[in-house]
Protein backbone atom coordinates (compact mmCIF):
# COMPACT_ATOMS: atom_id res chain seq x y z
CA UNK A 1 0.00 0.00 0.00
CA UNK A 2 3.10 2.27 0.13
CA UNK A 3 3.88 2.39 -3.21
CA UNK A 4 3.53 5.38 -5.72
CA UNK A 5 1.06 3.18 -7.71
CA UNK A 6 -1.18 2.05 -4.62
CA UNK A 7 -0.80 5.74 -2.92
CA UNK A 8 -1.80 7.27 -6.70
CA UNK A 9 -4.89 5.10 -7.06
CA UNK A 10 -5.93 6.07 -3.15
CA UNK A 11 -5.61 9.71 -4.48
CA UNK A 12 -7.26 9.69 -7.13
CA UNK A 13 -10.36 7.13 -5.67
CA UNK A 14 -10.62 10.21 -3.00
CA UNK A 15 -10.39 13.06 -5.32
CA UNK A 16 -13.26 11.75 -7.17
CA UNK A 17 -14.93 10.56 -3.58
CA UNK A 18 -15.26 6.94 -4.44
CA UNK A 19 -15.36 4.18 -1.70
CA UNK A 20 -12.22 1.44 -2.64
CA UNK A 21 -11.39 -1.14 -0.51
CA UNK A 22 -7.81 -1.44 -1.35
CA UNK A 23 -7.02 -5.22 -0.48
CA UNK A 24 -9.91 -5.95 -2.77
CA UNK A 25 -7.90 -4.69 -5.71
CA UNK A 26 -4.65 -7.32 -5.65
CA UNK A 27 -5.12 -11.16 -6.15
CA UNK A 28 -1.81 -13.20 -5.30
CA UNK A 29 -0.46 -16.58 -5.30
CA UNK A 30 2.37 -18.04 -3.70
CA UNK A 31 5.55 -19.09 -6.13
CA UNK A 32 8.52 -20.43 -5.20
CA UNK A 33 11.98 -18.31 -6.85
CA UNK A 34 14.74 -21.04 -6.24
CA UNK A 35 16.03 -21.35 -2.66
CA UNK A 36 14.44 -18.86 -1.37
CA UNK A 37 13.42 -19.84 2.21
CA UNK A 38 11.14 -17.12 2.68
CA UNK A 39 7.58 -16.45 1.32
CA UNK A 40 7.40 -15.06 -1.88
CA UNK A 41 3.92 -13.74 -3.59
CA UNK A 42 3.09 -12.79 -7.09
CA UNK A 43 1.17 -10.24 -6.69
CA UNK A 44 -1.36 -9.27 -9.38
CA UNK A 45 -3.73 -5.59 -9.76
CA UNK A 46 -7.06 -5.38 -10.47
CA UNK A 47 -8.24 -2.23 -11.50
CA UNK A 48 -7.60 0.19 -10.89
CA UNK A 49 -4.62 -1.08 -9.80
CA UNK A 50 -3.32 -2.09 -12.94
CA UNK A 51 -2.63 0.22 -16.29
CA UNK A 52 -4.76 1.02 -19.13
CA UNK A 53 -2.85 -1.44 -21.39
CA UNK A 54 -1.11 -3.94 -19.06
CA UNK A 55 -1.32 -5.59 -15.85
CA UNK A 56 0.44 -4.23 -12.97
CA UNK A 57 2.63 -7.42 -11.23
CA UNK A 58 4.72 -7.47 -7.90
CA UNK A 59 7.22 -10.21 -6.36
CA UNK A 60 6.70 -9.59 -2.78
CA UNK A 61 9.20 -11.58 -0.31
CA UNK A 62 7.29 -12.17 3.07
CA UNK A 63 9.98 -12.41 5.86
CA UNK A 64 8.31 -12.66 9.40
CA UNK A 65 6.37 -9.36 9.28
CA UNK A 66 7.86 -7.55 6.68
CA UNK A 67 7.05 -7.82 3.46
CA UNK A 68 9.70 -6.38 0.65
CA UNK A 69 8.95 -5.91 -2.96
CA UNK A 70 11.43 -7.46 -5.41
CA UNK A 71 9.92 -6.73 -8.83
CA UNK A 72 6.85 -4.49 -10.37
CA UNK A 73 6.45 -4.84 -13.65
CA UNK A 74 3.30 -2.79 -15.63
CA UNK A 75 3.59 -5.69 -18.76
CA UNK A 76 0.95 -8.10 -20.06
CA UNK A 77 2.97 -11.24 -19.27
CA UNK A 78 5.20 -12.23 -16.54
CA UNK A 79 7.21 -15.25 -17.04
CA UNK A 80 9.46 -16.96 -14.02
CA UNK A 81 12.42 -18.35 -15.87
CA UNK A 82 14.31 -21.81 -14.97
CA UNK A 83 17.95 -19.87 -14.86
CA UNK A 84 18.84 -17.93 -11.79
CA UNK A 85 21.53 -15.37 -10.23
CA UNK A 86 21.92 -14.89 -6.42
CA UNK A 87 19.19 -17.68 -5.28
CA UNK A 88 16.44 -16.57 -7.33
CA UNK A 89 14.97 -17.18 -10.47
CA UNK A 90 15.68 -14.80 -13.79
CA UNK A 91 12.21 -13.10 -14.38
CA UNK A 92 11.07 -11.99 -18.18
CA UNK A 93 8.29 -9.87 -18.68
CA UNK A 94 6.22 -9.13 -21.98
CA UNK A 95 4.88 -5.91 -23.14
CA UNK A 96 2.71 -5.68 -26.79
CA UNK A 97 0.83 -3.19 -29.15
CA UNK A 98 -0.33 -2.66 -32.00
CA UNK A 99 3.04 -1.47 -33.23
CA UNK A 100 5.94 -3.48 -31.22
CA UNK A 101 6.44 -5.66 -28.80
CA UNK A 102 9.06 -5.38 -25.92
CA UNK A 103 10.38 -7.90 -23.84
CA UNK A 104 12.47 -7.24 -20.44
CA UNK A 105 14.90 -9.61 -18.59
CA UNK A 106 15.79 -9.53 -15.11
CA UNK A 107 17.98 -11.32 -12.21
CA UNK A 108 17.96 -11.40 -8.77
CA UNK A 109 20.89 -9.24 -7.54
CA UNK A 110 20.75 -10.34 -3.94
CA UNK A 111 18.80 -7.28 -2.82
CA UNK A 112 15.83 -6.98 -5.81
CA UNK A 113 15.61 -7.88 -9.02
CA UNK A 114 17.28 -6.15 -11.98
CA UNK A 115 16.76 -5.37 -15.46
CA UNK A 116 19.62 -7.23 -17.69
CA UNK A 117 17.99 -6.86 -21.16
CA UNK A 118 15.61 -5.21 -23.11
CA UNK A 119 14.42 -6.61 -26.73
CA UNK A 120 12.22 -3.91 -28.81
CA UNK A 121 10.45 -6.58 -31.95
CA UNK A 122 7.95 -3.98 -34.47
CA UNK A 123 5.03 -6.19 -35.35
CA UNK A 124 4.94 -7.00 -39.22
CA UNK A 125 2.14 -7.81 -41.00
Amino acid sequence: MNTKEAKDVQRWAKNDKKSLDMASLFRGVEVRLGAAPDDTFLVIGKSPMSGADNTWFWLVRKSGEKATILLWAGVNCLYIGKESNAGLNDIQTTWASASETITDSYSFDGIRYKMTKTKRQPVTR
